[in-house]
């Protein structure tokens, strides 16, 4: 203890790293109203991570911290933060969960030697925003299970003087709020009830408690969990229907300022052209396939263009795709192509392959759509429902009404094929207004006047 105390007067910040090593593992779960502390072990990840950690405590500059899904996260999300914050000239940790050391040290080694991005293990933060004055904190969530840590993170790290965004690309958060409740061992029931406890009480009843539809019928979408507890300052969207959303769900009692930004549009490079019969005309819906998103309804458009005589090739591409053919239908129609969870690459290739794009809804719930903007990088026309963050895409894309039925989808669909290429303007307008340097500025913007870390 003694030695402790010299090194703390000697080498404050280096007092800090032991301490916070220390802290990493021998912390507990409390449930109290204070931020909640996680256990957990320290792997060689998380110590290289401290080191790299302690060499940037002293530097005097800004610097935003961003905790989110990174890649190879099967999520878009992480593909987005990657693409949307990595460019920043202001100095960008951001704390992943990363399958293993070398795969977050590659990300460093991709970038160019003047990018100053760094690199570091999500379950450090909660130790490391104690050591860096960061000028920003940005926590990104969605709903999927690849969100845990750096929700835990999100509800375990105190809060510091700088001002935190709690960015959010699913605005319907269940899924999530159940499993950070079984890991920070908490009453998912308890926590539902305590969040919205100004509300009717029979809408959280034992017999309702677990019916997710019927909560988002009466506007609660496990929003307030995260920002009850005063960690967060305020919460980004990606598009006026997600505001809405949010909104609804936070109601007056949780005054929170709620901003609008939006997914950048990617840089792609298509590595190499598909081999195409130039006979077809070929048209893809992208994502995971089901009812939620039309696809039965497209595959019944398209042949009714086939049965006229149209020479047509329907690509379906996204995860568990071959799946939802075996669970729907017999047999395959000739006319359709089934890529099953495609990577990166060859999902791009195939988006460049295509004349036109359906993506349509059913129903929003105000998550952000990856796909389109890609979409639009490759300048192709696309078709989406009018509904949800699809609105705000305006003139660029062609927009229908989720009571659309399969002919007039038909009709649709051969209409936009004749006036391909009628969209340039609107596409070019968009893609110069959603850029990744319009993305960072919003982000820079969100930075207090005067702060210099």
């Amino acid at each position: 203890m003694f030695g402790f105390k010299v090194l703390r007067y000697f080498f404050p910040k280096a007092a800090s790293v032991i301490r916070a090593i220390y802290a990493h593992q021998t912390t507990a779960v409390h449930n109290t109203q204070e931020p909640l502390v996680h256990s957990n072990a320290m792997n060689i990840m998380e110590l290289v991570s401290y080191h790299n950690i302690f060499n940037a405590v002293d530097k005097k500059t800004q610097r935003i911290a961003v905790v989110s899904p990174m890649p190879p996260a099967q999520t878009g999300i992480a593909d987005y933060t990657l693409i949307s914050f990595v460019n920043n000239n202001i100095e960008t940790h951001f704390y992943g969960d990363y399958p293993n050391i070398d795969t977050m040290l590659e990300h460093k080694k991709a970038l160019s030697q003047d990018n100053p991005s760094q690199f570091f293990a999500v379950d450090t933060y909660v130790n490391a925003a104690k050591m860096v004055d960061y000028s920003l904190e940005v926590f990104v969530l969605g709903n999927s299970d690849h969100n845990l840590k750096m929700a835990v993170s999100l509800l375990t790290t105190k809060k510091s003087s700088a001002p935190r965004a709690l960015y959010l690309h699913d605005l319907c958060l269940f899924n999530l709020l159940f499993l950070v409740c079984i890991e920070l061992n908490l009453s998912y029931v308890q926590v539902l009830r305590d969040a919205y406890a100004h509300k009717d009480p029979e809408l959280l009843n034992d017999k309702n408690v677990f019916d997710i539809h019927h909560l988002m019928d009466n506007g609660i979408y496990a929003l307030k969990p995260f920002v009850d507890r005063g960690l967060v300052d305020e919460m980004w969207v990606n598009s006026s229907a997600a505001r809405q959303l949010a909104e609804t769900d936070l109601g007056s009692v949780t005054p929170i300022v709620i901003k609008e930004t939006f997914l950048p549009v990617p840089t792609i490079k298509l590595e190499r052209s598909e081999n195409l019969d130039e006979d077809y005309i070929r048209i893809g819906s992208f994502g995971l396939p089901n009812a939620g998103k039309d696809t039965p309804k497209i595959i019944k458009a398209v042949q009714k263009l086939v049965n006229k005589g149209i020479k047509i090739k329907l690509i379906i591409a996204g995860y568990l795709a071959e799946d939802f053919f075996k669970n729907t239908y017999t047999t395959v129609p000739d006319f359709i192509e089934i890529h099953d969870s495609p990577d990166e690459e060859e999902l791009f290739r195939l988006m460049g392959s295509i004349d036109l794009a359906l993506q349509l809804r059913k129903k929003s719930l105000g998550e952000s759509s990856g796909v389109v903007p890609q979409l639009l990088t490759l300048k192709k026309n696309v078709i989406v429902t009018r509904i949800g963050s699809f609105v705000d895409y305006g003139e660029a894309v062609r927009m229908v009404e989720d009571s659309l039925t399969a002919d007039e989808l038909a009709s649709v669909i051969n209409d936009e094929l004749l006036h391909i290429g009628g969209r340039t303007a609107d596409i070019d307008n968009y893609l110069n207004t959603h850029g990744v340097k319009d993305f960072i500025n919003f982000v820079n913007g969100c930075i207090p006047h005067g702060i210099e870390k």
